[in-house]
């Protein structure tokens, strides 16, 4: 039995396994379902108020899309920032990004802006979109393992109100992702169907 605030990392892995086939079987498919994502979100969250600060991602593999919902916020007047991978077991830094920049890729194969703004690590985002593997009811993201946006999250809300908005497919939806302590709940999940909102909180 694993230690208190432990989960059995054999669970995670196994579901991990499981959970990037089903990802991969959604987005082949549905496709990216960026457009449905967009139109979800700018229901939930975005019309009619002040433009904010989001932290999105660039995506890989099957994870779903967000670019249109980016370049569309873009244009609302939004501040968007990227993540890059600096550093193993710390949390990720943003660089700002705007439609249209170049990208490069990273560290883990990932796109991140060719002129990066170090800056922009310092500022604390309004929203943040963060992808997953799966998700339960409960607000609980399973990730690729990294725990590079429990680590990031956890920081960010040591110092401001940072909604935390997982993008999937709705087919993601497991019973039960099991949960350390350190990791962090999401706040509202959008996928190409609805807009889910939690409680809030950590595990």
């Amino acid at each position: 039995m694993p230690p208190p605030g432990k989960s059995n990392p054999k669970d995670k892995d196994g579901l991990r396994i499981h959970a990037r086939r089903t990802r991969f079987d959604l987005q082949f498919d549905l496709g990216e379902c960026g457009a449905e994502i967009r139109d979800n979100f700018l229901a939930g969250f975005a019309d009619d108020v002040t433009p904010k600060t989001i932290a999105g991602y660039w995506p890989s593999g099957s994870e779903v899309s967000c670019i249109e919902l980016m370049n569309e916020l873009a244009g609302r007047g939004w501040q968007l920032l990227l993540p890059i991978v600096d550093t193993e077991d710390q949390p990720l830094h943003f660089s700002r990004w705007e439609p249209g920049m170049d990208l490069f890729k990273g560290a883990h194969g990932i796109l991140v802006p060719v002129e990066t703004d170090y800056d922009a690590g310092n500022v604390i985002p309004d929203i943040a979109l963060v992808p997953l593997l799966a998700y339960d009811r409960a607000g609980c993201r399973l990730g690729q393992g990294g725990g590079y946006y429990d680590r990031t999250l956890a920081s960010w809300r040591e110092w401001g109100d940072v909604v935390a908005i997982g993008l999937a497919y709705d087919g993601q939806e497991v019973d039960s992702v099991p949960v350390d302590s350190h990791d962090q709940k999401l706040d509202a999940l959008v996928t190409e169907q609805r807009v889910i909102k939690f409680e809030r909180g950590n595990t």
